[in-house]
């Protein structure tokens, strides 16, 4: 999302190395996707709450076809990572739900799935890394549409106080992956599609709609 709901930059003093390595990687997805029309200005006053509708539609056809790879995934190789309390679908339902939309009819297809740790951590670097810039969308959408974690910004305020920390653990299960400089470039790999899809969607719904 723009300005905000992606992945933060890494610092130069940033400690950990995998998440480094993938915001090189990504940083051009990153920008392409802040780029696309039904997104460019979320954090703007007069953004349309329309648009804003249209975006949690898109995005909740992706987390109803990840989300379910990524829990079997994770239970079939039994890494250390619980992502149970940080499923977002129902996230995206109660947002739709208050803003008295309906639900797109089908999860999205052709996703890249997830078979080793490395792509776990590509994708869950793209996924909990937007909970924080999240955070910042989360609060222009309170200020310019009056839009809170009840009233259809349950998504974007994600865990709430508890989102900093929450990504730090992810930072933290990802290190598994330093020094083995092929399976960096899977994950990297994987975290690019989370976009590429992500955009996809969005384009998606955009000619749906036009």
């Amino acid at each position: 999302m723009e300005d905000a709901a992606q992945p933060p930059e890494p610092s130069p003093d940033d400690p950990w190395v995998v998440r480094r390595a993938l915001g090189r990687a990504t940083r051009a997805d990153h920008a392409r996707l802040n780029r696309h029309p039904l997104v460019t200005g979320i954090t703007r006053p007069g953004f349309p709450l329309v648009r804003y509708g249209m975006i949690l539609r898109a995005y909740h056809r992706f987390y109803a076809a990840m989300e379910p790879a990524l829990l079997e995934c994770i239970g079939r190789l039994g890494v250390p990572f619980d992502y149970v309390p940080r499923v977002k679908l129902p996230w995206l339902r109660s947002d739709l739900q208050a803003l008295s939309l309906a639900p797109p009819g089908a999860p999205a297809r052709g996703l890249f799935e997830p078979v080793e740790d490395s792509d776990l951590i590509g994708i869950l670097y793209a996924i909990e890394g937007s909970t924080v810039g999240g955070q910042v969308v989360a609060r222009h959408l309170a200020e310019h549409l009056g839009l809170g974690p009840d009233t259809g910004a349950r998504f974007f305020n994600a865990y709430g106080p508890g989102t900093t920390d929450r990504w730090r653990e992810f930072c933290a299960f990802a290190e598994s992956i330093a020094g083995d400089s092929a399976r960096c470039r899977r994950a990297a790999t994987a975290a690019g599609s989370v976009f590429a899809a992500l955009e996809n969607l969005l384009d998606d719904c955009q000619r749906r709609t036009s």
